[in-house]
């Protein structure tokens, strides 16, 4: 048996063999840049600054999401992985106790996004109250 940890890979099985296949990825290309801007830009910033690093990648990287989402979701009108993939971070961020802060004014669409998100019943049922980091 082969156990598969990382979050995006079971993901992308359960999209792929379960309902209609692919329905979380209507625009395969948008979901993979996405996914590449939160995990390997956004993610790594936020984490830094939360843990006292500088702020400046953060922002950066916030700039390059905020350019990328279509709303109300990041790849337009579908929930996709992207989204699923974004959501818990940002839970994190928004409410650790050292809050980055994403102000509405220099982020709306990011904030927009993740409103829109906030209210699918999907995300509010795994909504977590311990984080890690």
């Amino acid at each position: 048996d082969t156990v598969v940890v990382e979050s995006d890979d079971i993901n992308k099985y359960i999209d792929e063999t379960l309902g209609s296949p692919g329905s979380l990825q209507s625009d395969p290309k948008a979901v993979a840049a996405a996914k590449q801007v939160i995990n390997q830009r956004v993610m790594p910033a936020a984490k830094s600054c939360i843990h006292g690093g500088s702020d400046d990648k953060m922002h950066a990287a916030f700039a390059e999401l905020e350019a990328l989402i279509r709303g109300p979701f990041i790849t337009g009108a579908d929930f996709s992985l992207a989204d699923i993939s974004a959501v818990p971070m940002f839970q994190r961020m928004m409410e650790d106790s050292r809050r980055i802060g994403l102000e509405k004014s220099r982020y709306p669409k990011i904030c927009a996004w993740f409103e829109a998100c906030q209210a699918r019943e999907s995300v509010a049922k795994t909504r977590s109250s311990w984080w890690w980091w």
